[in-house]
């Protein structure tokens, strides 16, 4: 036993760490299992160390509170300026972070959380939604576009009728107020094509034709284009005489004849031609087309196509039917507004 004087107590006493509080400078190291323990009341909160050995495969630092229950933890921040902020929570039922509260096995999101669709029909079994992609059962499963929750407002849906012998899909537009469904559109089979306008296009006679790039050219010289044609020009030049500029001749769709067969021409109720046509390809890929008078000799009298009060005959040069326009399919070079959309589509 060594007996130390009066000045090392002193010394050894100053250098003491005291009960009541104060300030460390060194490390501190526990060699056992022994707690970090705060009690306050009856509650209890502590830190601790498990280790058994060097070998212990479950060694583990723990966090622990006692009492009634309501205790729990929280990592804060304190601000230069004063006071604290909170990064994390945790208690005995979820952890938090930033104060909101983190998803687990037993605290799963629900879809009004989410912002996603449920799976739960409303009302008069309709299925409300709101994303792109939704699974429907039963034997007319359908998605409505509601403007708001109620479904007899007038709103757009999208339906399958499996109630049929042959299912098929509708389109259909429901009116506010009726709770009739108004426009259906139905598709009987089970394939074929649906056509729109960028792809088909009605010519001068009611027909369908695959559409681009069209140039509908009217009796005046004024002109149509769709989005492939879009950079072309018409010059009526005198009459019957007209110019297609900033193409590069016929487009040779076969849907069109071919190169030689790109122009539709208007008919009379009888189905027969009203005019003659001819072209000239120009060397920079301009057409001059030529329109002329066409009389029908052999039919009767009312169809014959006869300018009563105009002293046009069979072949005279003539404008275009007024009320009327002729259709021409055209080929458009590589720096048309289309052809250079397309290049920075397909270059994504």
């Amino acid at each position: 036993m060594k007996i130390v004087g009066l000045a090392e107590t002193v010394t050894k006493a100053e250098g003491a760490l005291q009960r009541s509080g104060g300030e460390v400078t060194g490390n501190i190291a526990i060699s056992t299992d022994t707690e970090i323990a705060w009690r306050r009341n009856t509650d209890y909160a502590g830190i601790g160390f498990k280790n058994t050995g060097d070998g212990d495969t479950d060694s583990y630092m723990w966090f622990r509170t006692g009492d009634n229950g309501n205790e729990y933890f929280k990592w804060q921040h304190s601000l230069s300026g004063g006071g604290t902020t909170e990064w994390m929570s945790l208690d005995s039922d979820n952890l938090r972070v930033k104060g909101h509260q983190v998803y687990h096995e037993g605290h799963k999101p629900t879809a009004a959380d989410m912002g996603a669709a449920t799976t739960k029909w409303v009302s008069d079994g309709f299925f409300k939604q709101e994303t792109s992609s939704v699974v429907t059962k039963g034997a007319w499963p359908r998605v409505n576009f509601l403007p708001n929750d109620r479904n007899h407002d007038t709103h757009l849906a999208l339906e399958v009728d499996f109630a049929v012998q042959k299912p098929r899909l509708r389109f259909y537009e429901r009116k506010s107020g009726t709770g009739n469904n108004l426009f259906v559109v139905h598709f009987p089979n089970r394939n074929g094509t649906i056509t729109v306008d960028s792809d088909y296009t009605i010519d001068g006679n009611g027909f369908l034709k695959r559409a681009s790039p069209i140039i509908q050219i009217y009796s005046d010289g004024q002109y149509k284009t769709n989005n492939e044609s879009e950079g072309a020009v018409v010059q009526r030049l005198s009459e019957g005489v007209y110019l297609i500029k900033n193409v590069l001749g016929f487009n040779a769709d076969a849907a069109w004849g071919g190169a030689d067969g790109g122009v539709e021409i208007p008919l009379c109720k009888n189905k027969l031609p009203l005019i003659w046509v001819n072209y000239e390809v120009l060397p920079d890929g301009t057409i001059k087309l030529m329109t002329y008078h066409r009389e029908h000799p052999d039919v009767p009298a009312f169809a014959k196509n006869v300018r009563q009060g105009y002293s046009y005959s069979d072949g005279d040069l003539i404008d275009i039917p007024n009320g009327r326009f002729i259709s021409v399919r055209v080929q458009m070079p590589e720096d048309s507004v289309w052809n250079q959309q397309r290049k920075l589509v397909e270059g994504k």
